[in-house]
């Protein structure tokens, strides 16, 4: 239990550091980070077609979500 808690802690860090260090506004890089350690790619998938936004931000989180899945 202690191990997956810091394992999600770890991740989250690590993807809000990054996204902060490229520049993404601190709201931006918290939200995705946050959602960087969602186990459920189908409803973040979901939530942007619903959405209808096709840009940078959308994309970035389809990718985190799509690498976070891949790592399991």
């Amino acid at each position: 239990m202690l191990l997956s808690a810091a394992v999600v802690l770890g991740s989250l860090a690590v993807v809000f550091a990054g996204l902060w260090a490229l520049g993404f506004p601190l709201a931006v890089a918290a939200s995705l980070a946050a959602i960087s350690v969602a186990t459920d790619p189908a409803a973040v998938s979901e939530a942007i077609d619903e959405s209808g936004q096709t840009n940078l931000n959308s994309r970035v989180m389809l990718g985190i979500v799509a690498i976070d899945d891949a790592w399991g």
